[in-house]
């Protein structure tokens, strides 16, 4: 497949904005030429102002080729389970294109030209932080394929593992497997689950026994979807998404508090949570070339990160 058609998304709501701003900060310095697209569920970027509009597109500066096109959400379920229709739409939309969705609290490292070939190894994937080992006789898998035995689906791909839907990269090849992911979602919007509040994170599981099913999210779905593809898969371990050490493609702050929310030293010193590559990665990208934030309020988070990184190496 030809390199360079290349279309990232990504959709979010309330203050997510700061995160999706580092998102394309982080592409632009890595070689990133292409599509972004943004979806929002209310209110558009409050750094759109910073860009150059042409037509319906918006482009960070005249030299930079990339075109930022931000779209409304007219949709009644969670933004999480609005991915696959998403990445649907956007694959009829962009024939030829590869599609890249990423979470807007991920920030992406490395070299852009990865991805792209990434991405003609099979649907680019990575496992995820809590579960990433999950045999076919695991009981989640188990209610999975009972859950879904209705649609007569063919378990072609009974695998021991569990990614994170954080991101998923795929070509115009794949789009059987996000018909079966939006598939599966309709499914269980039919029978009455509740897809517009979303629990979070999956170990909330089973502490409910009244619970129908195990399904708390579009990562639960797109788990259960991938045991009836034959597609060719690429997944990265933990390190893809910086959840262990050795990664280098990206950082996903999947964890609360989100860095923009964060301080830093608070954080430390009353729940002993320490300052992150995720953090880092973060503060790397909040001034250029979108700007984040002003350069008073940049100085001050300089100093509360140094002083939050001293006292972890003192104590």
């Amino acid at each position: 497949m030809k390199n360079g058609l290349n279309v990232v998304c990504t959709n979010y709501e309330g203050d997510y904005d700061y995160g999706v701003g580092a998102l394309i900060n982080s592409l632009f310095s890595i070689g990133y030429e292409g599509k972004v697209v943004v979806l929002y569920g209310d209110f558009p970027p409050f750094w759109q102002e910073q860009l150059i509009k042409k037509n319906d597109k918006y482009v960070i500066a005249e030299d930079v080729n990339i075109e930022i096109l931000f779209r409304k959400i007219e949709s009644e379920i969670h933004l999480c389970y609005y991915k696959p229709f998403m990445i649907y739409g956007l694959m009829k939309e962009f024939l030829d294109h590869k599609i890249y969705y990423f979470d807007p609290d991920i920030t992406v490292l490395g070299d852009w030209k990865f991805f792209e070939n990434w991405v003609d190894c099979g649907v680019a994937m990575c496992l995820d932080q809590c579960y990433p080992i999950m045999p076919i006789n695991h009981p989640f898998k188990k209610d999975y394929r009972d859950l879904f035995q209705k649609l007569n689906h063919e378990l072609v791909n009974p695998n021991d593992y569990y990614v994170n839907s954080g991101f998923i990269g795929v070509g115009p090849n794949h789009i059987t497997l996000i018909k079966i992911w939006m598939d599966f979602t309709n499914y269980l919007s039919e029978t009455g689950h509740d897809l517009v509040g979303v629990m979070v994170p999956s170990v909330q599981k089973y502490r409910n026994i009244k619970r129908l099913n195990t399904i708390c999210g579009d990562q639960d779905i797109l788990n259960a979807a991938l045991l009836y593809t034959k597609l060719p898969l690429s997944i990265l371990g933990q390190e893809g998404m910086g959840f262990i050490p050795a990664g280098f493609t990206m950082n996903h702050a999947a964890n609360h508090p989100k860095p923009w929310k964060k301080n830093y030293l608070k954080e430390f010193l009353f729940n002993g949570k320490k300052f992150s590559a995720m953090d880092q990665s973060f503060l790397n990208h909040i001034s250029s070339p979108i700007n984040l934030y002003s350069k008073r309020k940049r100085i001050l988070i300089n100093i509360n990160k140094n002083i939050t990184k001293l006292l972890q190496r003192i104590l």
